[in-house]
C-alpha cells in the first residue's frame, strides 16, 4: 500500500454507501459533499470525492491517449 492519506475504502460498493451517508447528512448545509468515487491507482483502494463528473482514472486516460 502507497502512503495515501485519504479515506481508504475495500470496494466501490463501500465507498457509494459512504458517499450517499455523508450526502443525505450534509445535502441542506453549507457544506461541500462527495458526489463520486473514484479507485486510486497508488493505494489501489475507493476514495470519495466532491468533483462532478464521471471520475476516469488516470490510466485509463493514458491509454485513451489523453
Amino acid at each position: 500500500m502507497s502512503g495515501c492519506s485519504k479515506i481508504r475504502y475495500a470496494n466501490r460498493q463501500s465507498a457509494i454507501a459512504a458517499m450517499r451517508a455523508i450526502a443525505r447528512r450534509y445535502r441542506n448545509g453549507d457544506r461541500t459533499y462527495p458526489t463520486g468515487v473514484y479507485l486510486c491507482s497508488p493505494c489501489r483502494s475507493w476514495h470519495l470525492t466532491s468533483k462532478s463528473g464521471i471520475q476516469v482514472p488516470p490510466w485509463a486516460k493514458a491509454r485513451a491517449g489523453a
